[in-house]
């Protein structure tokens, strides 16, 4: 059973919300003391390096180096180790290219450990270290990857969890007026009557945004996510 935390239009998900005096939380790091949850969006996950123990099959550490967006900064974050830590070098470096993000994240577990690792991004790259071993954990739904920004880790080696933020609610309530639009389109015949009507004189930019308040909600929703993305 997932234990999710909500801040604002911050989430925490993690499959275990008893944590030990180990744990560690990417914001805490990355944020000042008292800062807004919020302020994570300024960041983007730019490298992860996974350690994996091909003896013990398990994950024994987790390295992530951020991107500030605003100040084009790269920040590394100490290594995170796991409590069956191995001298196991470097690593394998996976890099998140600019306007990427991990929108989806799973992991397996038994009692020794997180055997395997498994997330997508945006922009389709696939990346899964580890065999499939034990239980299976989502902490982002399947059916929603494609909805979610993931900002960062918390927890320890062995009981993950990570800080994401939906889009579809954040571009709900940044996006307003857009929504207004397609919900006043789609309840007022006379108002869309008078938009097309004067549909040749619209900028090219209104032209856009048109057509896109009168498509379903989810493609509706996948283009305020693209500009949101293309904004930060």
């Amino acid at each position: 059973m997932l234990t999710q935390t909500q801040t604002g239009y911050i989430i925490k998900t993690i499959r275990d919300s008893e944590l030990g005096k180990d744990n560690f939380d990417d914001s805490q790091d990355l944020l000042n003391e008292g800062e807004n949850l919020i302020n994570l969006f300024d960041y983007r996950i730019a490298y992860i390096t996974i350690c994996y123990d091909k003896e013990k099959e398990i994950i024994v550490g987790i390295q992530i180096t951020f991107r500030n967006l605003k100040q084009n900064e790269i920040i590394p974050l100490p290594r995170r180790l796991g409590k069956n830590w191995v001298d196991f070098g470097k690593g394998e470096m996976i890099k998140i290219q600019k306007k990427e993000f991990i929108c989806y994240f799973s992991y397996n577990y038994t009692e020794n450990g997180i055997t395997r690792i498994h997330f997508e991004t945006n922009k389709k790259l696939v990346y899964q270290k580890g065999k499939e071993i034990g239980d299976k954990v989502e902490l982002i739904p399947d059916n929603k990857k494609r909805f979610n920004i993931i900002l960062g880790t918390f927890g320890t080696i062995e009981n993950l969890g990570i800080i994401h933020l939906d889009i579809a609610y954040y571009i709900k309530i940044n996006f307003v007026g857009y929504y207004e639009l397609k919900l006043k389109l789609e309840r007022d015949k006379e108002f869309k009557k008078k938009v097309e009507a004067k549909y040749e004189e619209l900028s090219e930019v209104n032209k856009y945004l048109y057509r896109a308040a009168l498509l379903p909600e989810t493609p509706f929703n996948y283009i305020l996510k693209f500009i949101s993305a293309e904004i930060y």
